[in-house]
C-alpha cells in the first residue's frame, strides 16, 4: 500500500465552506467583459498561485496568470482560434512529466478554477483549442514539463456568445451520465458520502466524457476511482484528477476525512483501469 501525501495542506483556501456551492454554480464561460479584475480579486487569486500547488500523487504545479493584452482583447500570440472573446487575463500552469502527472495538473487547476469561481469570476478548461507554442513561451516551459491545458480568467460577459452557445450544444456540457453508470452503488448506500459523489458527477471533462468511475467497498468509506479503459488520451487523465479534487474538497467541507492511497488489493474490473482510492472515515 502506498500512501501519498496528506490533502488538504498545501493550498490555503482563500474562502472557506462554500466549495459544493462553487462546484455546483461553476460554468464553462468563453465571453467575457474587457474590464480589469479588480485589485483585490486579482490579488487573491495571485496569493494562490504565488508558490506551486501539489496534487494527490505528489506532482507539484507552477502557475502563472498571463494578461491577454490591451482592453481585454486576446493577442494574436495568445491565440484560442475564436473560442474566446474578451478574456483579459490566462491561467497557465506547468508540471514536470511523471506517471500521475496529468493527474496531478488536473486537481491542482480545478481547485484554483473552484477559487475562481467563489470570486465571481468565469474560466473555461481549454485542452486543445489554445495555440501550445505561444502559450509555453509566457510560462517559460521548460523542455521537459508539461501544459495539459490553460483557462480565460475574467469576469463574465452579461450574455453569451453564439460561441458559447455552439459549444456547450456540441459537447452537451450539462448533461450527466446517471448516478448509476458512474458509481457502482446505489446512491441510498452511500450514506453521508453521496454529496461527495454529487460532486463527482458535476465534474467538468472533455467534450463531457466523464471518464470516472467510482466503487465503494461495502461496509466501508472506501471508494475505488477508475478510468474508463478506452479512454487513453492526456485529457482524460486531467478528468481524473478534476473529480478527484471534487470529491476530496466536497469531503473535507462536510466534515468526512479521509487520504488517498494507491491499493495493491483494490476490485479488479477489467473495462476500467484502477487509479487510486479514497480511504475516509466519519467525523
Amino acid at each position: 500500500m502506498q500512501i501519498m501525501r496528506e490533502p488538504g495542506r498545501i493550498v490555503n483556501v482563500i474562502l472557506k465552506h462554500m466549495i459544493l456551492e462553487a462546484i455546483r454554480d461553476r460554468r464553462s464561460c468563453r465571453t467575457f467583459r474587457p474590464d480589469a479584475l479588480p485589485p483585490s480579486t486579482l490579488a487573491s487569486v495571485q496569493k494562490l498561485i504565488s508558490s506551486p500547488l501539489a496534487g494527490p500523487f505528489g506532482g507539484r504545479v507552477r502557475f502563472k496568470l498571463v494578461e491577454a493584452g490591451p482592453r481585454g482583447r486576446t493577442r494574436r500570440r495568445l491565440g484560442t482560434y475564436g473560442f474566446i472573446q474578451g478574456a483579459p487575463l490566462f491561467l497557465v500552469g506547468a508540471i514536470a512529466p511523471g506517471e500521475r502527472a496529468f493527474e496531478d495538473y488536473g486537481w491542482c487547476m480545478e481547485k484554483v478554477v473552484l477559487e475562481c469561481t467563489l470570486l465571481g469570476l468565469g474560466t473555461c478548461w481549454l485542452g486543445g483549442t489554445f495555440r501550445r507554442s505561444v502559450f509555453a513561451r509566457e510560462i517559460e516551459l521548460a523542455g521537459n514539463e508539461l501544459m495539459p491545458a490553460v483557462s480565460p480568467v475574467g469576469l463574465p460577459a452579461g450574455t453569451k456568445s453564439a460561441i458559447d452557445v455552439l459549444a456547450s450544444a456540441v459537447s452537451g456540457a450539462r448533461g450527466r451520465r446517471r448516478w448509476e453508470d458512474l458509481f457502482m452503488l446505489d446512491r441510498s448506500e452511500a450514506g453521508p458520502w453521496a454529496e461527495c459523489l454529487d460532486a463527482v458527477r458535476l465534474a467538468p471533462s472533455a467534450v463531457n466524457g466523464q471518464p470516472w468511475r467510482v466503487v465503494q467497498n461495502a461496509g466501508d468509506p472506501v471508494f475505488h476511482f477508475y478510468r474508463v479503459r478506452t479512454a487513453v488520451r492526456p485529457l482524460q487523465k486531467v478528468d481524473m484528477g478534476i473529480a478527484m479534487c471534487h470529491f476530496e474538497l466536497a469531503a473535507r467541507e462536510i466534515g468526512l476525512g479521509g487520504s488517498w492511497k494507491v491499493l495493491s488489493g483494490a476490485p479488479d474490473r477489467p473495462s476500467l483501469v484502477y487509479l487510486a482510492s479514497w480511504a475516509g472515515y466519519e467525523g
